[in-house]
């Protein structure tokens, strides 16, 4: 399974208390997890403000941690998420959120 940790958690700046875990993963992989979160009755929930951002994906919560999957949906856009993420890293963290976001899509 081929993975990012994307995100304030992988580019900063992380808040433990209201930052995510962002990951990406391929569909196909998106889904298996899905199934065994299910499987052991842990709850998935996607709100819309996911397909605002990417091709869809979900939430889960373990703990205190709140996971957010995000789908890729083929090389080319995990590949996006890649270069977008490695080239975040190499910046200083960006407290605004709404510019972090504009930021990494305009790498």
């Amino acid at each position: 399974m081929d993975l990012i940790v994307t995100g304030t958690a992988a580019y900063g700046p992380f808040d433990p208390d209201s930052s995510d875990l962002d990951i990406v993963l391929y569909r196909e992989d998106a889904e298996k997890l899905t199934d065994h979160l299910h499987d052991h009755k842990i709850q998935t929930y996607n709100p819309e403000t996911m397909w605002l951002y990417n091709n869809g994906g979900y939430y889960f919560n373990l703990k205190s941690i709140r996971f957010n999957i995000i789908v890729a949906e083929d090389e080319e856009d995990f590949n996006e998420w890649k270069r977008r993420t490695k080239a975040m890293k190499k910046i200083d963290p960006i407290k605004n959120r709404d510019e972090r976001v504009e930021k990494f899509k305009s790498f």
